[in-house]
């Protein structure tokens, strides 16, 4: 990337940022030249950047304030670590620089005048601004609140009026106009009050971060953090850990204390953050070393830590003056490894560099590629022609951090070819059926209902073909297909004839297949097909017996509350169903081995015509593979013809036809209809395709 393209990209962001502090062009472009120069030589030698400490101090970002407020000495439910966290952090961010303000156990009145103060002396020093808070807080109608202690309400309508609204919070850091704000909540306990207040017993809600800022969750979106044994709360005491390691980047200590939570607590609390920030800064402590500075070129003014990189002549052209004759439209994504795939989720045109877009709107950018982690943001566009540089974490590497082995190495399968990996999913409060704003949804998937779920933990994949034949052999079990249950001979299966649509496919039942062939080649690393509501009954019945533990397949409600993991929209990624190649495997532009396509299919190709090993897709938040697409899952409710009568304590509902069962998540064979994840469809008991599987729950 060549200098005079980023500083265009950078140098009204960064004279935005800084406000009345503005920098010579020149100096940027020292800046910004040496950021990616060094980051290019950190990815190969291991060479340690300086420059985002120069970028702080020259952008204004010297001046650090915090409010920091612990609220735990409630009348009822007291908490045992806010004081701690909240003392802790306001020494730990004293030692990185911040000029902090402490207050404990505080009422709505003082916590109004804090936030109050604290905008006051955040516009008049300007640079950064942090607010951290530890105690109870809730979520009322999608919008959060955090809990004064001697709070005097009774009832959920008196929230708003009794509480602290977090988006006065934000609007009170944005309007003080300084260069970047962070928010951090460690808010998301156990409800402190009685059960007639129903909306706030899960967490808090996601909240977009005003551009220019960073809000950061204990856990995810709907769900409930852990108070901690110890003297500090889960989260705030790994987020220390990571203040008091030197060398790191805002968003660096942001991602590693997300991994270091996971880790300790088994992926049941994954802590989340809404981000639209326009820079990183070097946020902890500097490295006690000077970076190397390969072919190295005088110092410019001012910028000594950094490199600078030999610009041709027409890059000291007027900046400005480019800008100026530029769009305001465009966007250009520039991602390492180059062949990474951009999609933009929210809108419906396909990603191209240079798109032009409205700049008064927001957009969820979405990098992938299949051997490194996901890069997703939500940003907003400047007055200038816009270039995003992505640099992806190989997978091997991000899991590493985690504790978790690289998912590319198949470890779910292979490590234990008995027992299916489980992830721990905390329970909630969710809206089951036809999402928001959905029109193409069927009258079965209608009314969207509020269901409630406990935990329970449940399988990261389908079945496999490996873990269904330990069964067999163990158990000498004969498949409904093997004995041609239900009136039928073996499985009804897709045959390939070629040349032609899915809709004049051959679809038939056929004697000869079963789960040991289902039609396509397959090995033991594939979901199992062809197996019936009662193959799927009986294993879990097997597994039961031979580990003590009890499983089950899932209720309808637990799986969509698992396949949602917090999303309200069509799909996992959002409404558009442009990312599905990314995160399932259903009908696309894939052709067939015999040269057949889809009449209907999403527009992308996998590269998988039939079922796809497991865990060939991205996961999920809850690291749960193929929620969209692969097969088909059976689940334990009898089919209802709406959800009129949904279970909403999240229980089976079992009060229909028993010979008929929901199957949930869409095939290998569906369009971009089949795999909403509000999409249902009727089994019957007996009945099996080379389309259909499932995976299995335990509720310890």
């Amino acid at each position: 990337m060549r200098t005079s393209t980023k500083i265009k990209f950078r140098l009204k962001q960064s004279q935005a940022l800084a406000g009345k502090k503005m920098l010579p062009i020149k100096q940027l472009q020292t800046i910004y030249s040496a950021r990616w120069r060094c980051q290019s030589l950190q990815r190969v030698a291991g060479v340690v950047c300086l420059f985002l400490a120069t970028l702080s101090s020259a952008l204004g970002a010297e001046n650090r304030t915090a409010l920091i407020i612990g609220n735990a000495d409630y009348s009822e439910s007291p908490l045992k670590n806010p004081g701690n966290d909240a003392r802790d952090m306001a020494d730990a961010l004293e030692q990185i620089g911040f000029d902090t303000t402490l207050v404990i156990d505080v009422d709505r009145r003082q916590m109004g005048k804090s936030i109050r103060d604290f905008g006051r002396k955040l516009r008049k020093r300007g640079g950064v601004g942090l607010f951290y808070y530890a105690g109870h807080g809730m979520q009322i109608d999608n919008r959060n609140y955090l809990i004064p202690v001697d709070s005097p309400m009774e009832e959920e309508d008196e929230v708003p009026y009794e509480s602290v609204d977090v988006g006065s919070v934000l609007a009170k850091m944005e309007s003080a106009g300084n260069a970047l704000n962070v928010i951090i909540l460690d808010a998301c306990r156990n409800n402190p009050f009685p059960s007639q207040f129903r909306s706030s017993s899960r967490g808090l809600a996601r909240v977009e971060a005003p551009i220019g800022s960073l809000v950061v969750y204990s856990t995810a979106p709907g769900s409930v953090a852990d108070d901690g044994d110890g003297r500090n709360g889960i989260f705030t005491g790994h987020l220390l850990e990571q203040l008091r390691t030197p060398g790191l980047s805002l968003q660096e200590t942001v991602r590693r204390t997300r991994a270091a939570v996971v880790k300790a607590t088994e992926r049941a609390q994954v802590p989340w953050e809404s981000s639209s920030l326009l820079i990183d800064i070097a946020f902890t402590k500097p490295l006690a070393v000077k970076a190397l500075q390969p072919n190295p070129e005088p110092a410019a003014p001012k910028a000594k830590p950094v490199t600078v990189i030999n610009k041709k002549p027409e890059e000291a052209e007027d900046v400005e003056k480019l800008i100026a004759a530029k769009s305001f439209r465009t966007l250009t994504v520039k991602a390492t490894p180059a062949d990474a795939r951009v999609r933009i989720m929210n809108i419906a045109a396909p990603y191209t560099p240079g798109i032009e877009l409205d700049p008064s709107n927001t957009y969820d950018v979405y990098v992938t590629h299949n051997d490194y982690q996901a890069w997703r943001e939500t940003i907003s566009l400047t007055k200038a022609n816009n270039e995003l540089h992505v640099v992806l974490t190989p997978r091997n590497e991000a899991h590493e951090l985690a504790g978790i082995k690289s998912k590319k190495q198949q470890p779910i399968v292979n490590n234990n070819p008995l027992t299916p990996a489980l992830s721990r999913i905390r329970g909630g409060r969710f809206s089951m059926g036809c999402s928001s704003g959905d029109v193409t949804c069927e009258a079965y998937e209608k009314p969207a209902v509020n269901v409630t779920v406990e935990d329970f933990r449940m399988g990261q994949t389908e079945v496999t073909v490996g873990q269904f034949k330990r069964f067999v052999k163990a158990s000498g079990y004969v498949t409904d297909a093997e004995k041609n249950a239900g009136g039928f001979k073996g499985c009804y299966v897709y045959r390939d004839v070629g040349g032609i649509s899915r809709s004049t496919a051959k679809w038939n039942w056929d004697k000869s297949s079963s789960w040991k062939n289902p039609g396509f080649k397959q090995s033991d690393l594939h979901p199992v097909t062809c197996v019936s509501w009662n193959d799927a009954l009986a294993y879990t019945q097997w597994l039961t017996r031979h580990t003590g533990v009890a499983y089950r397949l899932p209720t309808e409600a637990e799986w969509e509350f698992a396949a949602r993991a917090g999303s309200t929209t069509r799909f996992q990624t959002g409404n558009s169903p442009d990312g599905l190649c990314a995160s399932g495997n259903g009908a696309d532009k894939t052709v067939s081995p015999k040269g057949s396509r889809w009449a209907s299919h999403a527009s992308c190709a996998d590269n998988h015509w039939f079922s796809a090993p497991v865990a060939t897709y991205a996961a999920n938040p809850y690291e749960l593979h193929d929620m969209q697409g692969n097969v088909w899952e059976w689940v334990e409710d009898t089919w209802t013809v709406n959800h009129n009568n949904a279970a909403i304590d999240g229980q089976a509902n079992i009060s229909g036809d028993p010979n008929k069962r929901v199957l949930r998540g869409g095939g290998w064979d569906g369009g971009t209809q089949q795999q909403r994840l509000s999409a249902r469809r009727l089994g019957q008991v007996a009945s099996r395709t080379s389309m259909i599987g499932f995976r299995v729950v335990s509720d310890k």
